[in-house]
């Protein structure tokens, strides 16, 4: 019999007043899991990837007996999400330097205490391998490098040493001071001239001093290491980039779309009703080749990807 895999959460949860943090302090983990959950989507297409290879792994006979510990497709959700989420605070915090929220630990004296250059770099470094271990993690599993169990779990702590573990978890921001921050930027919309496409956001309802917003262009500097396999659209993408110049995805996108429409291979030369590229998907897994699209919004994801690799 043939299980049937969870369907992906693609949509982030919305963020309320009732849901911030109202303690004084925030760890570097709360403000990831706080941006992860509600305000990053999974874009359609790596949804279907994450869905088609839980289908095949509940479908296999050791699986099946999948118990204990975190649901598959939650571990590969909350990997995603993370990985994600702290690649745009690592974005915002060095886009912003001048006005981003200070670094604190509170590991010594129980005070959180102003770090200095050398603590902060020590900070951005931390998470920098945040991203990249969740990164790591999600292409390992969905590539077939490493194997997702019943034990798999998205703590981050396996990446760091006990010293380190230590630091990290008294290793944070004013709470105060990271709201004001994001609440600080008006979220971009696609469509101004010379705006970056904002790819999520972070919305609050009913606060007076505006709206919570996480913004992402289409290059996001970052040390990532990438181990992201590459697909039938990444020579194409690649080709749109280099004409282009650019990693921004409203000008990477029109240079794709004209390519697709001219009949550029894997793309069919059409378009679905919401005006997103079709093209022949062509799986490793599976004998046959099956139609997909490439919309606008997962364009910008692949061109995050990128970004941390030029």
């Amino acid at each position: 019999m043939t299980v049937q895999a969870p369907k992906v959460q693609r949509i982030a949860e919305p963020l309320y007043e009732e849901n911030l943090p109202d303690k004084p302090c925030i760890t570097l983990d709360e403000v990831i899991s706080l941006i992860a959950r509600h305000g990053v989507e999974i874009p359609e297409e790596e949804a279907r990837q994450i869905e088609d290879f839980i289908e095949k792994l509940l479908n296999n006979s050791v699986m099946s007996r999948f118990q204990r510990g975190l649901p598959p497709a939650a571990v590969m959700e909350s990997l995603y999400r993370r990985w994600f989420a702290a690649s745009r605070l690592h974005w915002e915090l060095m886009e912003h330097a001048n006005r981003s929220p200070v670094w604190r630990n509170w590991s010594v004296t129980g005070q959180p205490v102003r770090l200095d250059a050398e603590g902060r770099n020590r900070a951005m470094a931390i998470l920098a391998r945040v991203i990249s271990y969740n990164q790591d993690r999600f292409n390992d599993f969905l590539s077939g490098r490493e194997q997702l169990t019943q034990w798999s779990t998205t703590a981050d702590s396996a990446a760091f040493n006990a010293e380190d573990r230590k630091w990290l978890n008294a290793l944070g921001f004013e709470t105060k001071e990271v709201l004001e921050f994001f609440r600080a930027k008006e979220p971009l919309r696609e469509g101004h001239e010379g705006e970056p496409e904002s790819t999520s956001q972070i919305s609050v309802a009913s606060i007076p001093s505006g709206e919570i917003a996480v913004n992402v262009d289409a290059v996001v500097p970052n040390p990532v290491r990438q181990k992201q396999r590459r697909n039938e659209l990444d020579d194409v993408i690649d080709k749109a980039i280099a004409s282009v110049d650019s990693y921004r995805t409203p000008t990477v996108w029109q240079a794709l779309r004209e390519l697709a429409l001219a009949g550029e291979l894997p793309f069919t030369g059409g378009l679905d009703e919401n005006g997103s590229l079709m093209y022949t998907k062509d799986q490793y897994s599976r004998d046959e080749k099956e139609l997909a699209v490439l919309t606008k919004k997962s364009l910008g994801l692949r061109l995050i990807r990128r970004a941390g690799r030029a």
